[in-house]
């Protein structure tokens, strides 16, 4: 299986980026990422712009050492809540047998995924990997685990995937702006191109049981319209109902996660049963 070591990292999401390893189409391969920033760049034989990247988490191996930390001027949450200066904090940790072992003997389960996802845009656009958008990106994404598999759209041929930023954990929103806890880690992938999805817009998360959109936006509440939107425009592609019956379903099961907001933009996840979804392609909306 083709491995892809650390040797060559980026700061930038850019199809101008010399590929740290090119693949092929459904090819499985190991990425060695780093804690923090720090990305790798993956090119697609066969990947075509205007078509929509299929990327498969396989699994994620997290390194046996681990951090948390927060500092003056890193990220704005704290400002929000404290009374005093912290000056800079941080926690290290270790990693082990599915646990975080934080200092004093208290450990919690880890639940590792993938921060920093997304296919390249454009030229000259080109930017840094703490950013996100409809491309994907830095999502922080807690969905993005072992068994998802994330749609983003190809906007260059080859693609450009960028991967990196795995998390042994994190909590919503990324309040500290480290993580959860930062670690290197192990990502084995799988990357197709399938054509556009009728009603694809935002970055796409299948799960065995859900189904989920991440919107994207300057606010909560921008971020939170625009992934519900596109969750409801995705049901409404794949079954006969339309789209005010499909909005009154949503409110009564739809989940929604605020992956971070201490990032130049906010992040919200919305979820919707798959089982729901096989139910309703066979069966017509109810009558007016």
């Amino acid at each position: 299986m083709k491995r892809v070591s650390r040797e060559k990292l980026y700061h930038v999401i850019s199809a101008l980026n010399e590929p740290s390893a090119v693949v092929e189409q459904s090819e499985h391969f190991v990425v060695e990422t780093e804690a923090g920033r720090g990305e790798q760049c993956i090119r697609v034989e066969g990947a075509v712009a205007g078509e929509v990247l299929a990327v498969e988490i396989l699994n994620i191996v997290p390194e046996p050492d681990g951090y948390t930390a927060n500092g003056p001027g890193c990220k704005s949450f704290p400002d929000w809540i404290r009374y005093r200066g912290w000056g800079q904090i941080r926690r290290d940790v270790k990693l082990a047998n599915g646990e975080v072992a934080w200092p004093g003997g208290f450990s919690f389960p880890w639940a590792p995924m993938v921060g920093m996802l997304g296919t390249a845009p454009e030229p000259p656009e080109a930017p840094t990997t703490g950013f996100q958008g409809i491309y994907g990106g830095n999502m922080d994404c807690p969905l993005l685990t072992a068994g998802s598999t994330l749609y983003v759209p190809v906007l260059v041929d080859g693609a450009f995937l960028h991967i990196g930023d795995v998390h042994a954990v994190q909590g919503d929103g990324e309040i500290c702006g480290a993580g959860g806890i930062e670690c290197r880690a192990e990502v084995t992938l799988s990357v197709r191109s399938i054509p556009r999805p009728k009603g694809f817009s935002w970055p796409r998360i299948e799960k065995s049981d859900t189904i989920s959109t991440v919107g994207i936006g300057g606010s909560m509440d921008h971020a939170y319209r625009i992934a519900v939107e596109a969750l409801l425009r995705w049901i409404q592609a794949e079954t006969s109902w339309p789209e005010e019956e499909v909005f009154l379903l949503l409110g009564s099961v739809l989940e929604a996660r605020l992956c971070e907001l201490v990032n130049p933009n906010v992040a919200f996840v919305a979820t919707f049963p798959r089982a729901y979804l096989e139910m309703m392609r066979p069966c017509p909306p109810p009558p007016r």
